[in-house]
C-alpha cells in the first residue's frame, strides 16, 4: 500500500477501496511504514558537511538549436475595406477641429 501511495499518488479512500479496508487504515500502515524506514538509517540523505566537502561542480550549458523564421503577414499597399489608414483618420481630425472652431 505504501508503494502505491508514493509511486502512484493515489488518496487513502482509493487504496483502501483497492485493498478493502478503511482509509484511516490505509494512512496508518503508510504512517508506520515511513516511520520505520525513517528509523533505520539506510535511507538517510547526508548532511549538508557532506555535500561541502564533495565539492562537486556541475556545469550546466543550454543550447537553442531551432531556427525557425518569424512567420509574418505580407503587407499589402491598400489598406483592407472599412479601415482607414493613418493619413486619413490624420486628415479627418483636422477637417473636425476646423468645424469645430467656426
Amino acid at each position: 500500500m505504501t508503494l502505491a501511495f508514493r509511486r502512484e499518488y493515489r488518496t487513502f479512500a482509493h487504496l483502501g477501496d483497492d485493498w478493502g479496508v478503511h482509509e484511516t487504515t490505509v494512512q496508518r500502515t503508510v504512517e508506520r511504514v515511513e516511520a520505520a524506514l525513517i528509523a533505520s538509517a539506510q535511507f538517510r540523505l547526508p548532511g549538508k558537511k557532506v555535500l561541502k566537502q564533495a565539492e562537486n561542480v556541475f556545469q550546466m550549458i543550454a543550447v537553442d538549436a531551432a531556427e525557425t523564421p518569424c512567420e509574418r503577414p505580407k503587407k499589402s499597399g491598400q489598406a483592407p475595406y472599412g479601415c482607414r489608414s493613418a493619413q486619413d483618420s490624420s486628415a479627418l481630425g483636422t477637417a473636425a477641429r476646423k468645424s469645430a472652431t467656426r
